[in-house]
């Protein structure tokens, strides 16, 4: 798996959740007070695994993966700058 997957997949994990969770506040709000038990129940555990998540990332942006991902993704920018300073084709 490329080192942008991987990144992009822990980004988009804590985000999917993220998403999830303001779908689960607006359906709430429209639902009767019998309803809103089961909601709570499930916005719990979309917290617990986002947290899961968000850990798994804090960990990968500490990885040396991530490090070398930064390094490359600088050198590239820096690279492509130069390139097109001085009007070449990149």
């Amino acid at each position: 798996m490329s080192q942008l997957t991987l990144l992009a997949d822990a980004l988009g994990r804590v985000r999917d959740i993220d998403v999830m969770l303001e779908s689960l506040t607006a359906i709430e709000q429209n639902l009767p007070a019998t309803r809103r038990d089961m909601i709570a129940d499930l916005g719990a555990r979309l917290r617990r695994r986002r947290r899961y998540h968000q850990r798994r990332l804090g960990l990968y942006l500490r990885d040396e993966e991530y490090t070398h991902l930064k390094g490359s993704l600088s050198e590239l920018v820096q690279t492509t700058g130069a390139q097109i300073e001085h009007g070449q084709a990149v």
